[in-house]
């Protein structure tokens, strides 16, 4: 008797706290003055800050890579219900999807944020050249006599074997 006693208590304690937070609709919303675009549904709760993990990327031009972003509240509770949109500081480098998906076009240092809201996270972004993995020497001719000379191509390619053009290469012989 006194098990079912408690666990009507129980919950009714529990419909109580339920029917409270649903009549009272919360704190903030839109119009909660100083908050407007920090919170979700009007009642939700305010988003203190967008952490974009990881804070920094490197890649390779060509290459992409994926960041994450969560919106926190003041008492750092996560928020992944929030929807997030991504953008990137120079699009000439970069493109990133809605997802958080970042491919890299060209070589140099940019942000990607994460924004909820009016709140903005930010990761660093830095895009390198395709590592050279093996050079190719050709010679016109292949044995010479003192005096003469003959011509040189190099051809540098990546680890799958595109060309890669544009990549300064230094000849110098053995026997100078």
């Amino acid at each position: 008797m006194r098990s079912l006693r408690s666990w009507l208590a129980t919950s009714a304690l529990v419909l109580l706290g339920e029917l409270l937070l649903l009549s009272c609709g919360g704190a903030g919303g839109k119009d909660a003055p100083g908050l407007e675009g920090t919170t979700g549904p009007t009642g939700a709760t305010p988003i203190a800050s967008v952490v974009v993990s990881p804070a920094t990327l490197a890649l390779h031009v060509g290459e992409s890579g994926t960041l994450a972003g969560m919106p926190y509240s003041a008492t750092g509770t996560t928020l992944p219900d929030r929807a997030l949109a991504w953008t990137v500081g120079d699009t000439a480098l970069a493109v990133v999807s809605p997802s958080g998906v970042v491919s890299a076009k060209r070589v140099g240092s940019t942000t990607v944020s994460a924004t909820a809201g009016t709140i903005v996270g930010t990761a660093t972004l830095t895009i390198t050249p395709v590592p050279a993995a093996s050079l190719t020497l050709t010679l016109a001719a292949s044995s010479l006599t003192v005096g003469q000379s003959t011509t040189a191509q190099a051809v540098v390619r990546d680890a799958t074997g595109n060309v890669l053009t544009g990549r300064p290469v230094a000849f110098t012989s053995s026997n100078q």
